[in-house]
């Protein structure tokens, strides 16, 4: 853990006023587990890193299954020891929720949530500053909060109406964001929410008054973004061989069901090919190793004829191996 930095002040993606409330009738908004937050801990802290964040997510998430923790085999040496001034990291988790409980009295749950922050071994990253004239109410503190300079920062806002949110945001710079939006709208198979200059959101799940949002928010010129090394967004696709040569960097294997790739700001990527058979599978492994907590990594300057090749080479040595019987539907080629 590095000592406390002084805050930098960005600006604010959005003021939770922006309301969410369409339902969709798509097939992907009623999977809750289509984008999911996988984190890696050194030895031992797995559970003392569960114990530390399930307090703040449990409103959105009770089960616990937005959310995976493993261990690394070894200590982590490679954490950045530079000042974190003006260096954003890519990743923020932030959690809108109502002040005002059905009957219309205040919920504490704002407070309380908010109050977490204040114990150890939650530290102050930044404070975001609020373009316009807009004044903020007491519980809406443009606060982000840290564990360590390889996890995501942690906010928690007040929601003015509409559905409370749970809000993964991706920090992007200028220069990427194009094709960052580009390429989560690849990812999610839809286009954004909403979006203005310099941010948007995918609705990627709804449900019971509460929405999971994926957000991209772009930096100020004199704001860098880091990509961290122990969380990575996991994303569930219907099908990889076709997305493979759309994809901006290479694409690897890291089990028959499981890929790693990397977004056009550097942060690696996870992605879950789903299927049928699997579908009440929900929150299984995260590709990560269970018994080093590392990502397998792969050559990375493979061009996209030798993953397409590697691909078909697959799904044809599975159709190699299959005896057809009457009636039996053969696999088409990609």
């Amino acid at each position: 853990m590095e000592a406390p930095a002084r805050p930098i002040s960005i600006s604010s993606p959005s003021l939770s006023s922006i309301s969410s409330d369409d339902s969709g009738d798509d097939e992907g908004l009623r999977d809750p587990h289509l984008v999911t937050l996988h984190f890696v801990t050194d030895p031992g802290q797995g559970s003392v890193f569960k114990q530390t964040i399930k307090p703040l997510v449990q409103g959105h998430d009770p089960a616990f299954k937005l959310f995976n923790v493993a261990e690394r085999s070894r200590t982590n040496t490679g954490a950045c020891n530079a000042s974190i001034e003006n260096r954003v990291p890519a990743l923020a988790v932030m959690i809108f929720m109502q002040y005002t409980d059905d009957d219309g009295k205040d919920d504490t749950r704002i407070v309380h949530a908010q109050a977490i922050f204040d114990c150890r071994p939650w530290k102050l990253h930044h404070s975001s500053s609020i373009s316009g004239n807009r004044i903020l109410c007491e519980p809406n503190l443009q606060d982000f909060y840290w564990l360590d300079p390889e996890m995501p920062l942690w906010a928690v806002r007040h929601v003015h109406y509409g559905n409370e949110h749970l809000r993964f945001m991706l920090y992007s710079t200028s220069e990427n964001w194009t094709d960052m939006v580009r390429f989560y709208n690849l990812l999610l198979s839809r286009k954004a929410e909403y979006e203005r200059e310099g941010f948007c959101y995918f609705l990627v799940h709804t449900k019971n008054g509460t929405d999971i949002q994926l957000a991209i928010k772009e930096v100020p010129p004199r704001n860098s973004v880091k990509p961290l090394n122990s969380a990575f967004l996991q994303f569930k696709v219907r099908e990889i061989g076709r997305l493979v040569p759309l994809l901006p960097n290479a694409c690897s294997p890291l089990s028959s069901q499981r890929w790693q790739t990397t977004d056009p700001s550097g942060n690696v990527t996870l992605l879950l090919v789903s299927r049928k058979a699997h579908t009440g599978s929900g929150h299984t492994s995260t590709g990560i190793s269970p018994s080093t907590g590392n990502l397998r990594t792969f050559p990375t300057r493979r061009t996209r004829t030798e993953q397409l090749r590697a691909v078909n080479s697959k799904h044809m040595h599975a159709r190699e191996n299959v005896t057809p019987s009457i009636g039996t539907r053969m696999p088409t080629p990609l």
